[in-house]
């Protein structure tokens, strides 16, 4: 969920990352749910959120034995949540 600017610039993410504020976090299932499940049913069921992202795609769902993998990003932010999508 939060990361400081050196641990989120290790990652890959970008300088203004919502992480580095502890305004998002990145999540898998490790039950065998797909990611796209999960994109679903956060999109339809939590009412109020800032950022929903299914990052990678194409990278296929989480597996204990597959890397890379997708997974999906989530921010909340008080008072300014559009519900933005991608």
């Amino acid at each position: 969920v939060y990361r400081n600017k050196e641990v989120n610039k290790l990652l890959g993410g970008v300088k203004n990352s919502q992480h580095i504020y502890g305004y998002a976090a990145d999540m898998i299932l490790t039950n065998g749910t797909t990611s796209s499940f999960l994109f679903n049913w956060c999109k339809t069921r939590i009412p109020q959120y800032h950022q929903l992202i299914w990052e990678y795609p194409e990278r296929g769902d989480y597996q204990s034995d597959t890397i890379p993998f997708s997974w999906v990003h989530i921010s909340y932010i008080e008072g300014n949540n559009e519900k933005i999508n991608s």
